[in-house]
């Protein structure tokens, strides 16, 4: 009996310890719950009180607030009229292309001996992420993609440091494309003048509207397209050639050696020097017939004598026209990738008009039929009338619903404040566009290099690329 009654005696004192253990815990737990209500409460206390302090210095100095309020205007507009504003975002990926002609050889040709090389050392360069390619008759076209953030200056250096390794056949040559973009097309014009033919527009288009145009800031490149290509061309007549014993090799090889001048240091006569230099330079029609092929008993044989030289066009696959002409001379200005498009085509502007005043030859112009500024202009004028008609509505509605003209200016006075205050941080994060590529890629390359050092255990590797993007920033 006294062992049993110890027993339930014990199971007593427990079961009032759990009772009393519940208690105390749910009594804990109400008193976290008020007490973090009471810091809510506080917190916003504090907010309210913060808030009111603010309108209240406010109300107390009108002239200071509009000074403020005037000079984040003025910054505001400053940074707007700073900012690239460019009609069409891009939106691509930094690429790379690679440019290599090789003429007379047909598209495998092309593709065996000049592109799968280049794909070839191409490949295992940081960052790349797409690798495509085009072989076409004489030309081709490799285009590098890289990952999003690459510096596009590094790209093209770490490009050229591997073109350096290819081997490609004799006097063929890889070439990068121009430092621009998919949509980097801001400017087109043709040449025009009644009396000139079209080789007489494209010789002026190829050595004056090109090295004038890529003198203004911010131009990638100028693509011509459409009229004849002049050529001195040597038709060599075969019956000549076996007549005077000469093969057609020795007809190039004359030509090739014939078209250059040669220096011969300087001869001293006194107290001066006088520059001796051997002329060969080809010019004329004439200059090329006289070129001396081989000799027969002291005659010499001239190409004059062996073919027919004459001035000729380069063959072409396709033909430029525009309204009612028949023959075009196009050209094409491409616009530097991160440029601003706005100073871009102004600096065009003031260049064409140069050109059309007095360094074109007589009766000829330059016509400009595409222009970006254009539809850039009418991008800002959308822009400003939506906001004024926001502003206008905004009026209206807070001015009914309110009954007070005063509360509603003062609403409408906030939408320009935010797009200025917009266009100040996106002209900052412009300016700083041109730095931060480097850190993203640099980042990445953190983040991806150790990934091959890594141990096995999960654990490892998750405190690894948890700490890695911290060492980026």
């Amino acid at each position: 009996m006294c062992g049993d009654g110890r027993d339930v005696h014990w199971d007593a004192r427990e079961e009032l310890f759990l009772v009393e253990r519940a208690r105390a815990e749910r009594g804990a737990r109400l008193r976290a719950t008020f007490g973090q209500r009471s810091d809510r409460h506080a917190g916003c206390t504090d907010q309210s009180a913060s808030v009111r302090r603010i309108l209240a210095a406010s109300l107390a100095h009108p002239t200071a607030v509009l000074v403020v309020t005037l000079v984040f205007a003025v910054a505001g507009a400053a940074a707007f009229w700073r900012l690239p504003i460019e009609a069409f975002p891009e939106l691509a990926d930094p690429q790379v292309q690679v440019i290599t002609l090789f003429n007379g050889h047909a598209a495998e040709e092309v593709e065996r001996q000049v592109t799968l090389p280049v794909e070839r050392e191409m490949n295992g360069i940081p960052n790349l992420t797409r690798m495509h390619s085009f072989s076409l008759f004489g030309l081709s076209f490799v285009v590098l993609t890289f990952d999003d953030g690459t510096d596009l200056y590094f790209a093209r250096q770490q490009v050229i440091e591997r073109l350096a390794q290819v081997d490609l056949p004799d006097g063929v040559k890889a070439t990068l494309g121009p430092l621009a973009t998919p949509t980097g097309e801001i400017y087109r014009y043709t040449l025009r003048g009644d009396a000139y033919s079209p080789m007489q527009l494209r010789e002026v288009e190829d050595w004056v509207m090109e090295r004038h145009l890529k003198q203004v800031p911010g131009v990638a490149d100028v693509v011509s397209y459409g009229g004849f290509v002049k050529q001195y061309q040597v038709e060599v007549d075969q019956r000549r050639l076996e007549a005077r014993g000469v093969t057609l090799r020795q007809v190039f090889e004359a030509l090739g050696r014939s078209n250059a001048n040669a220096g011969g240091n300087y001869i001293v006569h006194g107290d001066q020097q006088y520059v001796v230099r051997g002329l060969g330079t080809l010019a004329s029609v004439d200059d090329v017939g006289k070129v001396v092929v081989a000799a027969r008993g002291g005659t010499p044989i001239r190409v004059a004598d062996v073919a027919r030289v004459t001035i000729g066009a380069a063959p072409r696959r396709g033909i430029v026209t525009r309204d009612h002409d028949r023959e075009a001379v196009e050209g094409i200005v491409l616009m530097r990738r991160g440029e601003n498009p706005s100073e871009v085509l102004a600096a065009l502007d003031a260049k064409v008009e140069q050109l059309n005043h007095g360094i074109l030859p007589p009766g000829m112009r330059v016509d400009v039929f595409y222009d970006r500024g254009r539809l850039v202009r009418r991008t800002l004028t959308t822009v400003s009338h939506n906001l004024v008609v926001g502003a206008v509505l905004v009026v209206l509605v807070v001015g009914v619903f309110l009954m007070s003209l005063r509360a509603a200016l003062i609403v409408a006075v906030v939408i320009p404040l935010s797009l200025l205050a917009a266009s100040n941080t996106a002209e900052r994060a412009s300016r700083g566009s041109r730095t931060r590529p480097r850190r993203r890629a640099r980042c990445s390359t953190m983040m991806t290099a150790p990934s091959t050092m890594m141990p096995k255990s999960t654990a490892t590797m998750l405190s690894r690329l948890a700490l890695m993007p911290r060492a980026c920033r």
